[in-house]
């Protein structure tokens, strides 16, 4: 067993990559699979384009970083010149972060993937390259750290061949569908409950400021049709509201509200309760508070999250009346 094939073992399953692996950052699985190179393979020519296909970090000859390409530094002959006019270069710098040693490397000033470098012949003849050597250039890349994938490059390829790139069509061929079933995880399930109690905080938000718009009213009415000394609550107090919000949040149900507010001795709503019971007008008919809560909660559609449209409404509701005094 060689190393080549010990690396490839230890690389294999289920690992975490990465920083902040212990907070459950970058968990991967690592499968080996064959991916034929689908580049083909380069012919001789006197013009060379080369597309970068991975982050490239070229050096002259002092070891220095270098962003305007040479031929030498890309492994063209001599004769051959970058030609800017049909040369396309960004640049970045980076210091990649070793997890092994726990500390960042030295950084790098690379060129870009998505890079063109167009290089020609400036020989009279305009010798070309051997397609050799262009196949070595396009097999082992160019450049430093190719060992971690920079330095790939993809030598006149046939999208660039023109001013517009050329893309193959798409296959109109539909694929079969596939059918999923929702896994049964307790995770996914709380997860899915999370997701529909989020869509609907906007729909009870919604609704419950439509109910306050309509008790706004009702205040207002009740102002006109009774005498209120200053500094009295003309309906129900906020004090009142809150037990209406405290008893939509523990209901188990909405039946279960609606006999807790409206029904018994004890209801919050009760019958013969001067402030729930004071005399207003909605929609041009005669009624109170207590009747006009108990059609708004009976004709409302949104019945799954009718509670939570009622507790939200209590809680706005409070604020209105200690408005009022």
């Amino acid at each position: 067993e060689n190393l080549f094939e010990k690396i490839i073992k230890s690389l294999q399953g289920e690992l975490k990559l990465g920083r902040s692996r212990s907070a459950e950052y970058g968990a991967v699985k690592i499968e080996v699979s064959e991916h034929p190179d689908e580049r083909p393979l380069p012919k001789a020519a006197s013009e060379v384009t080369l597309w970068l296909l991975a982050d490239t970090a070229l050096q002259d000859d002092n070891g220095q970083p270098l962003l305007h390409p040479t031929a030498k530094s890309v492994g063209l002959p001599a004769h051959f010149e970058l030609d800017m006019e049909k040369t396309f270069i960004r640049t970045r710098r980076y210091a990649p972060f070793n997890a092994c040693r726990r500390r960042r490397e030295l950084e790098r000033l690379v060129l870009s993937m998505g890079s063109v470098l167009y290089f020609k012949s400036q020989t009279p003849d305009q010798n070309g390259v051997e397609a050799e050597t262009l196949e070595r250039i396009q097999a082992k890349g160019i450049g430093l750290y190719r060992q971690a994938g920079l330095g790939r490059v993809w030598i006149n390829p046939k999208i660039l061949a023109n001013k517009s790139p050329q893309f193959d069509k798409l296959s109109n061929k539909k694929k079969a569908s596939i059918s999923v079933s929702e896994p049964d995880h307790p995770v996914f399930h709380y997860l899915t409950q999370r997701r529909k109690h989020d869509s609907d905080t906007s729909t009870v938000e919604k609704q419950a400021k439509t109910w306050i718009t309509d008790l706004k009213g009702l205040y207002d009415s009740a102002k006109k049709l009774s005498y209120v000394p200053p500094g009295v609550c003309p309906g129900p107090t906020g004090t009142q509201w809150g037990r209406v919000m405290d008893k939509a949040k523990n209901a188990p149900s909405i039946d279960k509200l609606q006999e807790q507010l409206f029904v018994g001795e004890d209801a919050v709503c009760k019958e013969n309760d001067p402030q729930w019971c004071k005399r207003v007008y909605s929609n041009s008919e005669t009624t109170d508070f207590r009747q006009w809560l108990s059609n708004q909660i009976n004709q409302e559609k949104e019945r799954e999250i009718l509670l939570r449209i009622v507790a939200r409404f209590a809680r706005l509701a409070r604020d209105v009346a200690d408005e009022q005094t």
